[in-house]
């Protein structure tokens, strides 16, 4: 006699704790290939950008005029690691540092029209080559992915991701 199929539409399973291995270890496959999704869509024509370049420029384009060490509380890192990064930043023409007239001892990081153009062509390739995968799914998997994606995004927004 066949057991029946308890596992729900599509064979997914009906609660977290039904989650087969196979789902956990898919998961992490998917991990691995948003992660590099991100790494080659920093790799372009005009030199490369570490993740950890390319978060401090997202960060300052996201929040300009901030102090170095607020920057490196963001990230996570200490001051003088900002520092370096920051150096190779500028010398890539990507940020500049300002001080204020007000306090001349303070500086702020900004964002240069060479920075925010970069931040377009990363946006634009990692577009991309997400599109190219979503196209590559069978049609009928496109509608319930593209469905799912504003949950995912919010249940992600509630663990701090």
């Amino acid at each position: 006699m066949v057991e029946p199929d308890h596992s729900g539409a599509e064979g997914l399973p009906n609660s977290p704790e039904e989650t087969p291995d196979q789902l956990d270890e898919d998961l992490l496959r998917v991990s691995r290939i948003f992660v590099a999704i991100a790494a080659n869509s920093l790799a372009g024509e005009d030199g490369d950008l570490s993740i950890q370049q390319y978060r401090a420029l997202a960060l300052l384009a996201s929040q300009e005029g901030q102090r170095p060490a607020d920057l490196a509380r963001s990230l996570g890192v200490t001051p003088s690691t900002t520092t370096t990064l920051c150096d190779r930043l500028v010398q890539k023409g990507m940020i500049s540092r300002r001080r204020p007239d007000t306090d001349r001892r303070s500086v702020s990081l900004f964002v240069t029209s060479s920075g925010h153009e970069q931040l377009a062509r990363i946006a634009l390739r990692r577009s991309a080559l997400l599109h190219a995968i979503f196209v590559r799914l069978p049609s009928e998997f496109q509608a319930p992915l593209a469905a799912a994606l504003p949950a995912f995004i919010k249940a992600a927004d509630e663990v701090g991701v």
